[in-house]
């Protein structure tokens, strides 16, 4: 099927066969300690490891605190936590069916990038106990247009063999896949040691391995992790608004921007909408004045932009949005004509009136994305976008007949 990234091969030749390549190319090391640094266990913690049981599920709540502590999970606002998915598919293998996907040990990533899940039960009392203790975090990706900006993918396995590297690189080749990410990092681990993997065009490019007691290894680690200019942005927007972004906050992507829910400091909630490349920070900012403009003309039917709610970076930029409205479908269908009618009587056109860019909030529509939006419509385009919405209502709400 040329819609899925699985290879033809058994996971265990096709790790074996990696690993000789990385090996023939230069690409398989060792990692070299680095006396006095900080490393990922103390030897007093490599000991209770490895009189752990050999279930790979023990040693995953075992390793997960101290990744914790590496990343610096457990703030509000971490750059990345980890996450048990051990019991959760959310890779996806192919577009048809949901039936194949995958479901890797652990997700590292920013929380906003993260749905919870529901903690799972084991018949092990001893890992239920190791479980609680710890308070693990378990949860998946948002949204597989999310899989560009994953810290760090884990597998823990017994013992790192050529299965399991080829199941690894086999989570690689389907992140990558399609319009996925062109690279993107992953890590192998066992009671012994860890594999850092980098997988370039869903290949493996490179391993190299730590022991987790080795000088050094902490730091090591912390480097590997990938961190997209998404990352950044919406950390830096976070710290300059004064905002905290937590788990199930990812709202949705358009053309070229994401938007999630946060949090200010007294607690009201707005939507925070990011772009990752510093090229269009010029459209956001058009976009800001677009939105203001068009408020001050037909306030109940556009969403607020926050007083200073527009920042720059260095790797993108950052609009701040007062309020964040429930999905359309809570809305009456024909309350959403009305309210793009509304807006075509006071002159605008909002360009891409699609279902996906109006919200219910206090149970009125109110309309977001004025990236297009046009202030001196002609009567041909507003009547074409009012039919093309109208198809939109009539399709989604069940052939109801808007007039």
């Amino acid at each position: 099927n040329s819609d899925r990234a699985t290879p033809q091969y058994s996971p265990a030749y096709f790790g074996s066969r990696a690993l000789t390549k990385l090996m023939s190319e230069g690409n398989f090391h060792q990692f070299t300690e680095c006396a006095g640094e900080e490393s990922i266990l103390s030897t007093q913690d490599l000991t209770a490891l490895s009189e752990m049981g050999d279930e790979h599920q023990v040693i995953v709540a075992f390793i997960t605190p101290h990744l914790e502590k590496i990343f610096g999970g457990g703030d509000a606002n971490a750059k990345f936590s980890v996450y048990n998915s051990e019991y959760y598919k959310w890779m996806k293998t192919t577009s048809e069916t949901n039936q194949y996907d995958l479901k890797p040990d652990l997700l590292i990533c920013h929380p906003a990038f993260a749905s919870e899940k529901p903690a799972f039960t084991s018949r092990d009392p001893v890992l239920n106990e190791m479980r609680e203790q710890r308070s693990l975090q378990y949860g998946v990706l948002s949204d597989w247009k999310l899989r560009h900006h994953i810290g760090l993918t884990g597998e823990a396995k017994v013992t790192i063999n050529h299965q399991a590297l080829g199941e690894v690189s086999n989570y690689g080749a389907h992140l990558c896949f399609g319009k996925g990410p062109v690279t993107t990092r992953l890590i192998l681990f066992d009671k012994v040691e860890l594999w850092l993997i980098k997988v370039v065009k869903g290949h493996l490019s490179d391993v190299t391995v730590l022991k987790w007691a080795q000088q050094g290894s902490a730091k090591k680690l912390r480097g590997f992790i990938l961190q997209t200019s998404l990352t950044k942005v919406l950390m830096a927007a976070c710290e300059h608004f004064q905002l905290t972004v937590k788990n199930d906050s990812f709202l949705g992507a358009g053309a070229f921007g994401f938007v999630f829910r946060a949090t200010r400091s007294d607690g009201q909630f707005v939507a925070l909408k990011v772009v990752a490349r510093i090229d269009r920070a010029g459209q956001l900012e058009a976009e800001k004045d677009k939105m203001i403009a068009a408020r001050r003309r037909c306030p109940d039917e556009v969403m607020g932009v926050e007083e200073d709610g527009f920042v720059t970076f260095d790797d993108g930029a950052a609009l701040l949005l007062s309020e964040v409205g429930d999905h359309y479908l809570e809305l009456e269908p024909q309350s959403i004509v009305d309210s793009l009618k509304k807006l075509h009587n006071v002159g605008i056109l909002h360009g891409d009136a699609r279902l996906d860019n109006v919200v219910s909030v206090n149970g009125k529509p109110v309309w977001v994305d004025f990236m297009v939006s046009c202030s001196a419509p002609t009567d041909k385009a507003k009547e074409e976008e009012l039919e093309d919405l109208r198809a939109c209502v009539r399709k989604k709400f069940n052939g109801y007949n808007a007039s």
